[in-house]
């Protein structure tokens, strides 16, 4: 088999793997033959072909099988609530969806034009060409946010969970596929090819000096650097959207590297959580923490001596 061979084959596994999950998500308690019958019919792949692939993701946990009747000749098929290999993907793709419709309003902005929201009085030529370079990078801040919440899960909380290294190996992959997209949507071939390559020049760049500067953020900062812009131009909104969903999606990882501190305020909820219980009010409480942090920060920004701190290179 040559290398298209197998990406061919990865591919159209890649497609019956998702097809069957869709289908017991949303067929619970089927039986093993109507997930077979279903994906035959919508062409992807021979009985024998789906039997095996439904088989496999029984043997990762992904499904459970059962006989609702010891002499019963079909198995009923659910998806287990808990099994990081349906979880992780699956939050990976509604994130990528609202990363997409973010980039995509930016973008927007970007291209027609847009009045500044904050600080009216120091609106000039300057300000308005900073604000479009922290624009053009706050899609690459943003993955850098969502970077650092999934590599803490997957390099600090993983090794924790019991999941065997052929699973976790999946995990790594699912995740650098995501982030993959997100990069191959906002890096275009062409972006700097109209631009000489001169090193002195590119130092003196603004938008240069931006993104090294943004290097140089505490891990809190990044989000609260990149709430400011976006406020600016009045996309905070859709910004929020991408971060609770990824927040509160990887609760234990977002409290951790953001030591976001509730437990006093929330003992009981709290006590509930840790013991496997998913309760939306401490995923509530835990964003709201965060957006308090974050205006906390805005605010002390604002006040300061330098009122354009955030864009100073």
């Amino acid at each position: 088999m040559d290398k298209d061979d197998i990406t061919v084959t990865s591919l159209t596994n890649k497609s019956l793997r998702k097809a069957i999950i869709n289908y017991i998500e949303n067929h619970p308690d089927c039986s093993k033959e109507e997930s077979i019958r279903y994906c035959e019919n919508e062409s992807k792949g021979s009985r024998v072909t789906v039997r095996k692939m439904i088989d496999k993701l029984v043997g990762e946990g992904v499904i459970i099988q059962r006989k609702d009747k010891e002499n019963a000749r079909s198995y009923k098929l659910t998806l287990s609530p808990d099994n990081l290999l349906m979880t992780v993907p699956r939050d990976l793709d509604e994130i990528f969806l609202r990363f997409r419709i973010f980039y995509d309003i930016l973008q927007e902005k970007k291209n027609n034009g847009f009045q500044i929201s904050k600080h009216p009085n120091t609106v000039d030529h300057q300000y308005y060409r900073r604000i479009m370079d922290h624009l053009t990078l706050a899609p690459f801040r943003l993955i850098d946010v969502i970077n650092d919440i999934y590599t803490f899960n997957l390099i600090v909380l993983l090794p924790f969970k019991p999941i065997n290294r052929i699973s976790r190996n999946k995990l790594y992959d699912c995740y650098f596929e995501s982030q993959r997209k997100m990069y191959s949507i906002v890096i275009e071939e062409d972006q700097f090819s109209t631009r000489s390559y001169a090193p002195e020049q590119i130092k003196k760049t603004d938008i240069y000096n931006t993104f090294l500067s943004g290097k140089k953020e505490f891990i809190i900062d990044k989000v609260c650097n990149l709430s400011r812009v976006c406020t600016a131009v009045g996309i905070d909104n859709e910004l929020y959207k991408v971060l609770d969903l990824l927040w509160t999606r990887n609760i234990d990882a977002t409290n951790l590297l953001y030591e976001i501190d509730y437990k006093t305020e929330v003992n009981e909820e709290f006590i509930d959580y840790k013991i496997g219980n998913k309760n939306n009010n401490i995923d509530n409480k835990m964003v709201k923490k965060i957006h308090d942090l974050i205006d906390y920060w805005i605010l002390f920004m604002d006040t300061s001596t330098a009122e354009d701190r955030m864009f100073k290179n």
